[in-house]
């Protein structure tokens, strides 16, 4: 029995793939075909924003902190899309580092650190470049259906 090729899927269901291995904490370089598709597909479905038009205000959905007081821009990657928020404009005394995942401090070819809300939400700080998004080392990086603006 053959494998069917990402290429061939609906646009669905490879989301609902990536997310299943993202998960299990595997990260796969998508083709430039079903990149174009599925970076897309995160773009129609943005609740904020590319780059924003003022200071925008960003809060937890969850727990209703202050995350941010502003963000640089959202960035769609193969594995979806987020909010990219600037060291200084981040509320980093609302987030700790995620249970278990304290080694990621120490080592440096790590690509990001994972921190999270007491609530659960994860938040990235990114340390590394990666093949399968726009994101830059130095910034704090979020899931925007987790967040409201204002």
């Amino acid at each position: 029995m053959r494998k069917t090729r990402l290429v061939d899927m609906p646009t669905d269901d490879i989301l609902k793939l990536l997310k299943k291995e993202e998960n299990a904490g595997k990260f796969r370089v998508l083709s430039k075909t079903v990149r174009t598709r599925v970076r897309q597909k995160y773009k129609d479905e943005l609740n904020i924003p590319l780059i924003p038009q003022q200071k925008t205000k960003i809060y937890l959905i969850s727990t209703d902190e202050k995350l941010a007081n502003n963000y640089e821009r959202a960035v769609t990657g193969d594995h979806g899309a987020y909010i990219e928020i600037a060291e200084k404009d981040i509320k980093k005394n609302i987030l700790h580092i995620k249970k278990g995942h304290e080694w990621r401090l120490k080592n440096k070819l790590c690509k990001y650190v994972w921190y999270e809300s007491s609530d659960g939400d994860k938040v990235y700080y990114q340390r590394n470049t990666v093949k399968y998004a726009d994101y830059k080392p130095g910034y704090y990086y979020i899931d925007p259906g987790l967040t409201c603006y204002v």
